[in-house]
């Protein structure tokens, strides 16, 4: 009876336009929310976009590097002026051999493999810039064999190009990285044959990779020619579109991957969707949380003559405001609930579509978005039994002074 006496007054269409508002703004939150969570996860597979970006730089060859007038090397003072540039984490040297090097396999030995013989260079980095993740990437020592990183390119390359044309077998990345072959070094008058094997492919770095302690042992033992400065750097950014960074390359004739600039663009993009769809749910569930208080604060007002009785004849404010109470988690807990279950079926759609298109994702809603969403509601929840509570106590202290 007290319950239908104190929401007689109720008006549906308010009632349901204030849902409505509340209900909208909180799906706009917990879509952007999951689906920054599902964009995170995808492009975290496809070279961490999302991430951390790698930006290998070098200046642009002209005819006066031909000509050995102009030298294309890195000084210390230019390191130095990139890594002072905004978005610029961090920067590493590509460190070179200064040795002859040559791989071989003899004929016989490898049923996959005919006779090879090839000429090769040697590069190393530090191992936090490799997106090769292998714990057979080290070098302990002198007698051990030497682990490789090649470029994924170079396999691509031999399968789609050099194999069908020298009708040779193709293959697979597991398949070569079980083949061993070896490495003859030589220079400073000595000469070593290291046993060798490919660890990983990397589609980050455009170079034949070697641990940095090799490089540093076969350097020192057969180095025959001055280590110059660094003509190659590569660079950890958290924003590869950073104009500040651009414009010095551009200013410094330093050129890098484009592909590596439009996957920056690419994060930017996102993020700064992301960011607008956040917003603007934010923006929303104020207006839709100051419409529920609003047509609470009716509510109450259009009652007022009710409340006024039902204190005077002995109810207590607390009893009263539990009924409004229960009227207004009911009202959140179905606009949570349907919230949930909208955001359950666009996320099945959202990630069958990406399936069809060779992305595999987590079907899960991320945990993040259900706290969020939880915390979003029991907040609205707060607020608006707070202004109903204040309401109701303000008529109670009326009413007492009236009956004294």
């Amino acid at each position: 009876m007290l319950r239908k006496l104190l929401i007689q007054k109720l008006k549906p269409l308010q009632l349901g336009i204030a849902s409505v508002g509340t209900l909208f703004g909180f799906l706009m939150l917990i879509i952007s929310l999951q689906m920054y969570f599902l964009f995170k996860e995808m492009l975290k597979n496809q070279k961490d976009i999302l991430g951390n970006q790698y930006l290998v730089i070098q200046k642009k060859i002209s005819l006066l590097n031909t000509l050995s007038i102009s030298n294309s090397a890195f000084s210390n003072e230019e390191i130095t002026e990139i890594n002072k540039l905004n978005g610029v984490q961090h920067t590493a040297s590509f460190r070179s051999n200064a040795f002859q090097a040559n791989a071989f396999i003899e004929k016989g030995s490898n049923e996959l493999i005919p006779q090879l013989y090839t000429d090769l260079f040697f590069e190393s980095i530090p191992d936090d810039f490799i997106d090769i993740k292998n714990d057979n990437w080290n070098w302990p020592g002198r007698d051990s064999s030497l682990p490789l990183i090649l470029p994924k390119d170079y396999l691509n390359l031999y399968n789609f190009g050099f194999a069908p044309g020298q009708n040779l077998p193709q293959i697979s990345e597991k398949t070569i990285q079980m083949l061993r072959f070896n490495v003859r070094i030589r220079g400073n008058g000595k000469e070593k044959i290291v046993n060798a094997f490919i660890a990983g492919f990397s589609n980050r770095i455009n170079s034949i990779l070697v641990p940095e302690n090799f490089l540093d042992y076969a350097n020192a033992e057969f180095g025959e020619k001055k280590i110059l400065a660094p003509s190659r750097l590569i660079i950890s950014t958290n924003d590869p579109t950073q104009e500040q960074m651009l414009e010095y390359f551009k200013k410094n004739g330093i050129e890098t991957n484009e592909d590596a600039l439009k996957s920056g663009k690419i994060n930017s993009l996102l993020n700064i969707m992301v960011s607008i769809l956040t917003l603007i749910g934010g923006i929303i569930i104020i207006l839709a949380v100051m419409n529920i208080i609003q047509y609470a604060q009716l509510l109450i007002t259009q009652s007022d003559y009710e409340i006024r009785t039902l204190i005077l004849i002995g109810y207590h404010p607390s009893s009263i405001l539990f009924h409004y109470g229960k009227l207004i988690s009911y009202l959140i807990f179905s606009i949570g609930v349907t919230g949930i279950g909208i955001l359950y079926f666009l996320n099945k759609k959202f990630i069958d579509f990406f399936s069809s298109k060779g992305y595999e994702l987590n079907r899960e809603i991320h945990l993040l978005v259900y706290l969020s969403g939880i915390g979003i509601l029991f907040f609205v929840c707060l607020v608006s039994l707070f202004i109903i509570g204040k309401q109701i106590q303000k008529i109670s202290l009326e009413s007492s002074g009236k009956k004294n």
